[in-house]
């Protein structure tokens, strides 16, 4: 046998070696992953690391809604404290570069949904997988169903008061096993919050639901997140406006076809608000990186 035919021979068994390598890490790779699903599936993953990406120097997370309530429910399974949920759209992100605090309360939060469409299609213009957006009204509707199987406590704090109290009432006839251990409207000042800090945390709450305008609600809780005393604090903003009463959500065409901005855009109160009032800030969204 020459040296050429011996140096065939070698680098055949070499590549068959490798294929093999290959063949048993991918085995190994997709039992691994069959084993998280089943460990997902049946409750007893202790912690899931959610997918992250950062972009107009914030943090996301592009997961579905199933996924955030599996992780908010493990949360509240292991005792955890002060668990901060934050949702972000177009308004919000047009606030960035006006309200640097609220760069901080979203980047210090340990999820940060897609509230609307506006995230969803600059992630994915950059090459982002996105799922689909997470709208903070049907995650919260999520969290109220998962709140009445369990029969956990629930506080409220933020809109009108006429419309707190509606929404108090709504809660009850639609989930009557959730515990609403308190409320309170959402018209206060600074001087108003040790007060207010020394309710939620006397009644620890599972969820501790905010419907403030931004940034007040996310800085609110960055700033009282380690003293509120609850599991999960989440700023749901115009989410009361609609157990309230005060205003409807767009009608179910919108919302399945994901146009609910459009809807609301049809408004001239809300075209204003989304247009108008926005549209200087517009290039410098689309230019962040």
């Amino acid at each position: 046998m020459n040296n050429e035919t011996l140096a065939f021979e070698q680098a055949v068994v070499y590549l068959r070696f490798k294929q093999a390598v290959i063949w048993f890490s991918f085995v190994l790779e997709q039992k691994r992953k069959i084993s998280f699903l089943q460990k997902i599936q049946t409750g007893h993953l202790e912690y899931i690391i959610m997918y992250t990406v950062y972009k107009f120097g914030i943090k996301l997370n592009p997961v579905t809604r199933q996924e955030i309530v599996r992780q908010v429910q493990d949360y509240i399974n292991q005792g955890k404290k002060g668990i901060q949920i934050t949702g972000v759209n177009w308004e919000g992100i047009s606030l960035l570069h006006k309200y640097p605090e609220l760069v901080d309360a979203i980047n210090s939060s340990d999820i940060v949904n897609l509230d609307g469409m506006g995230p969803v299609w600059a992630l994915r213009l950059h090459g982002i997988k996105v799922p689909d957006r997470v709208p903070c009204p049907d995650l919260f509707d999520d969290l109220l169903k998962l709140a009445n199987e369990k029969g956990q406590s629930v506080y409220l704090l933020g809109g009108q008061e006429a419309v707190v109290c509606k929404m108090v009432e709504n809660l009850h006839k639609t989930y009557p096993k959730i515990k609403i251990v308190g409320y309170r409207n959402g018209y206060f000042n600074e001087a108003d919050e040790a007060e207010i800090i020394k309710d939620i945390s006397s009644k620890a709450p599972n969820y501790l639901y905010l419907g403030l305008p931004s940034p007040k609600k996310e800085v609110f809780i960055k700033k009282y997140r380690t003293q509120l005393n609850a599991n999960i604090c989440f700023g749901i903003g115009g989410a009361f406006d609609i157990w309230g009463e005060k205003v409807g959500r767009a009608p179910e065409f919108y919302r399945k076809h994901k146009l609910e901005w459009l809807f609301r855009m049809m408004k001239k109160a809300y075209f204003k608000r989304y247009v108008v009032s926005f549209f200087p800030y517009w290039k410098w969204i689309l230019s962040k990186h």
